[in-house]
């Protein structure tokens, strides 16, 4: 976490990935918090729903390795980041369709962490031709 919580998508979506349900969307950096997988799967598992979930995309401009960087969150929870090589895909579109960056609300899904498999990765619900819809009036 790069210790700026005060860009955290604290103040709700700007607006709403559309997906196609694919969810080939990768997440990086997952190992670093799979504190954070593993307490989300477990809520999930307790409420007896699947393994997925709404995230925050959130541009993290002060990420000390990528200043365009966007973390996955939810509910403040650091859960990875997408991969540098869509950063500016993602912040484009963002600022084409909502005249202005996220965050944005996305579904995602955990896999892995039971059986044979320990950790928990987790994939998320957009397209190359990501489609946002403003939560915005």
């Amino acid at each position: 976490m790069t210790g700026d919580t005060d860009r955290r998508a604290t103040r709700g979506p700007r607006g709403i990935a559309v997906g196609d349900g694919s969810f080939k969307g990768e997440v990086v950096g997952e190992s670093f918090y799979q504190d954070n997988l593993q307490r989300i799967d477990a809520a999930l598992t307790a409420r007896g729903e699947g393994r997925e979930f709404a995230v925050d995309l959130v541009p993290d401009p002060n990420n000390p390795h990528d200043k365009h960087a966007v973390s996955v969150e939810m509910e403040g929870l650091m859960l990875g980041h997408i991969p540098r090589s869509y950063n500016w895909e993602l912040l484009a579109a963002m600022d084409g369709q909502l005249g202005g960056r996220g965050p944005i609300l996305v579904q995602a899904r955990l896999v892995g962490g039971r059986g044979a498999r320990s950790s928990i990765g987790l994939y998320l619900d957009i397209t190359d031709d990501l489609e946002i819809v403003s939560t915005e009036k």
